[in-house]
C-alpha cells in the first residue's frame, strides 16, 4: 500500500529548509545532513522510477520523495507507535495552523507546507507536500 502511495503522490524535531519535510532540498543535501549511521539512510527507486531516500529519526521512519531534478517534493513520516503518533499530533497542533483534526499548514520563510495524517487499515503516517 505504501508503494502505491509513492506512485500516487510523486510528490521531526528537525528544522532547516522547510521544517521536518525538507521540501525543496536536494537529495545530496539530505544525504549529507543525515550521513551518520544512526539514521540508517537508504535510497531506492520505486516501481515507477521515483527516487526515494529513507531514514530513521528517533521514533519515526521518514521517506523523502524526489522529482527528476532530485529535489524533495514530498515527505512521509511513519511514527513507530501510537505514542509517537500522538506526540507529533500534539506538536503539530501547537506549532502549525490546524485545518482539521488530520490536517495542518506550516508557514515559514521557505513557503507553505501542507501536512496530512493518513490513517489506513495497516497503519498511519503524515504526508508533507508543498502548499505553494
Amino acid at each position: 500500500m505504501k508503494q502505491i502511495l509513492f506512485v500516487l503522490l510523486c510528490w521531526f524535531g528537525l528544522q532547516p529548509a522547510f521544517g521536518q519535510a525538507r521540501l525543496g532540498s536536494s537529495a545530496q543535501d539530505i544525504r549529507s545532513e543525515f550521513s551518520s549511521p544512526e539514521y540508517e539512510l537508504e535510497s531506492e527507486y520505486t516501481e515507477n522510477g521515483a527516487y526515494v531516500i529513507k531514514l530513521t529519526i528517533g521514533r519515526y521512519s521518514v521517506a523523502h520523495l524526489f522529482n527528476n531534478d532530485r529535489i524533495c517534493v514530498a515527505t512521509l513520516v511513519f511514527p513507530e507507535s501510537q505514542g509517537a503518533l500522538n506526540a507529533l499530533v500534539e506538536q503539530y497542533n501547537d506549532q502549525y495552523v490546524i485545518v482539521s483534526p488530520t490536517e495542518w499548514k506550516m508557514y515559514s520563510k521557505g513557503g507553505i507546507a501542507n501536512v496530512r495524517l493518513i490513517i489506513e487499515e495497516d497503519g498511519y503516517y503524515f504526508a508533507w507536500t508543498s502548499g505553494d
